[in-house]
């Protein structure tokens, strides 16, 4: 397990903050409680905090407020981290690859989680995990004292309760003539008020309604905002002008506006930010609050060559998260986050023309894209759980290609253009490689198994399928024949994702945590053989994904743009509330 290095100063700073009890007489008189005390919080090396595009913060207090569950990128994987905070240490949770929006158990013993299309649970002593509930676009969720769980498990529908029993009901309804589009990130308070964000297509219904357990159905509009709010300690945290401030909620007024926050609020700090699915990036409990700032979300795409050495820049200063090389070597499918709407969205990059081109209009989620074999069609994934396609000018409309009742994610396009590969994910099966046929045919399994197979990419010549599985306990490359899988062989060892096939099919790159390599592969009569493993490079910074020029001589990488000092965090301790 990965143990964190102490960070002295901080880490005595903190630990004496979050206090270890101090003894004395029973007849002396305490003394008054200490003051507010102002921190910051570095995440351990190595780890890069968050969840992906959506989700680029995540963190979640326990309730005592000394230990932080932390989404994070390690080495390549995505699960979740326990901090100490009064220790320093930090530990991976085995069994939560992929997790997003953690929240914690009112016990503390148990650490709820969205990943793979379900609402998840591990307990932080046994490790153990478990399945709660079907959550194909989990948006946020709170575990209330009576052992209920309230989350949002689609991206466009209401709230759902999940009782100790693991019945489900539905908590709020969507007012979709009213232009609601979702309701996300609740959060629950000891009296039953129930906060949570509607995303609507008006600003005037826009921002973060309160109403109650008892009846949900009465909700009241607190304020428009374009971030998530929290309860902490009698109030209601929230942003305004990237300042954070609380608010108390006076109950005294609850029969005429319940819930109504009615004192002035109180500023906590800034800058605060939020995601672009709107979580505010801030969590807060017993004294203790965490937040982070907006932070430079900017990367740029930039050419190296095959030794590493740094060539041209493609895009610079915007937030690009995933990207594909056209066939023809010309253009770039990318998966951004549009500034304007704040939703994610497939571009074309063309380093022949000044403005990229958008190809996906829908303010759900749009990524994955993949080309057409001719370099005339784009697929994408769409909503998480469909597949679309559009001509790669943009001339006619997105077209549905397939739903699925579970996430989906496109990873490539067979030469011979009848496949879209994808990967399908299911709570028994994990991760699996399946084939959709690019004329909206009925999909087939490819490999599905107990364990996680994803990342599937098709040779050149349309004979083989290379893609990555963690049987063996960490994510490595196998190959098989394609369509049909026959004989399959291991092509890695040591750690692989994100096979990318060269031209002539004698090589395959990878990424091995930062770094870069290529694998060279030999045809026998019925299996694929690895006959040379080399490293290639170790890119200058941290590496969000990254494609192959077709020659194999060239990588386009995503990179940080410009300088990025290590991310910080904002800790408040010892505060309580205005009285």
């Amino acid at each position: 397990m990965h143990r964190a290095p102490a960070r002295s100063l901080v880490a005595v700073t903190i630990a004496a903050a979050l206090g270890v009890a101090v003894s004395g007489c029973r007849d002396v008189e305490p003394p008054p409680a200490p003051p507010p005390l102002r921190l910051s919080w570095t995440p351990p090396p190595g780890l890069v905090v968050g969840a992906g595009p959506e989700f680029p913060f995540g963190l979640a207090l326990a309730p005592d407020g000394r230990r932080l569950a932390i989404p994070a990128v390690q080495d390549g994987t995505s699960m979740l981290f326990l901090s100490d905070l009064t220790t320093s240490r930090t530990d991976p949770l085995p069994g939560t690859a992929g997790a997003t929006l953690p929240f914690w158990s009112p016990d503390g013993m148990s650490v709820a989680f969205f990943a793979q299309g379900r609402l998840r649970a591990v307990d932080t002593g046994s490790g153990d995990v478990r399945d709660l509930a079907e959550a194909p676009s989990g948006r946020g969720g709170v575990w209330t004292s009576a052992g209920d769980i309230v989350f949002a498990p689609r991206v466009d529908g209401g709230l759902v309760r999940r009782a100790p029993d693991g019945t489900l009901t539905p908590l709020t309804e969507l007012a979709s003539d009213l232009g609601e589009l979702g309701h996300a990130f609740p959060a629950v308070s000891a009296a039953g008020d129930l906060l949570f964000f509607v995303r609507a297509r008006e600003a005037a219904r826009q921002g973060i309604w309160i109403t109650t357990l008892a009846s949900p159905s009465t909700r009241h509009r607190l304020a428009a905002s374009d971030a998530s709010a929290l309860l902490w300690s009698g109030g209601v945290l929230f942003a305004r002008d990237q300042a954070l401030f609380w608010q108390r909620l006076d109950r005294e007024t609850a029969a005429s506006r319940p819930g109504q926050p009615m004192a002035p609020p109180t500023l906590l700090g800034l800058p605060v930010g939020h995601g672009p699915q709107h979580a505010l990036f801030a969590t807060a409990a017993a004294d203790v609050l965490v937040y982070g700032a907006p932070g430079n979300r900017d990367r740029q795409l930039r050419w190296h060559a095959r030794n590493g050495a740094p060539e041209q820049t493609l895009v610079d200063g915007r937030e690009v998260w995933q990207m594909r090389i056209s066939p023809d070597g010309n253009r770039v499918a990318t998966t951004e986050v549009d500034p304007q709407t704040s939703t994610l969205d497939v571009w074309i990059v063309d380093g022949r023309r000044p403005l990229p081109l958008r190809l996906s209009t829908s303010l759900a989620p749009d990524e994955h894209p993949v080309w057409s074999p001719d370099g005339t069609r784009v697929a994408w994934t769409a909503a998480r759980t469909s597949l679309v396609v559009r001509g790669a000018q943009a001339m006619l409309p997105p077209q549905p290609l397939r739903s699925f009742d579970r996430p989906v994610q496109a990873s490539d396009w067979s030469p011979d253009g009848r496949w879209i590969v994808a990967t399908l994910t299911a709570p028994e099966t994990r991760d699996d490689v399946w084939l959709v046929p690019a004329d909206g045919g009925e999909p087939t399994p490819y490999a599905a198994g107990p364990f996680s197979e994803t990342g599937a990419v098709v040779s050149p010549d349309g004979q083989w399928m290379v893609y990555a599985s963690d049987e063996s306990g960490r994510f490595e490359l196998y190959a098989d024949r394609f369509p049909q899988p026959s004989r399959r062989t291991r092509l890695t060892f040591g750690g692989a994702v994100e096979p990318r096939w060269r031209a002539d099919g004698g090589e395959v790159a990878f990424r091995r945590g930062g770094a870069l390599h290529a694998v060279t592969l030999a045809a026998e009569v019925d299996r694929l053989e690895a006959t040379e493993t080399t490293l290639l490079f170790e890119p200058p910074d941290e590496v969000r994904g990254y494609d192959v020029a077709r020659d194999g001589r060239r990588f386009l990488l995503n990179l940080p743009s410009g300088s990025h000092a290590p991310l910080e965090m904002s800790v408040l301790v010892n505060w309580r509330n205005p009285g």
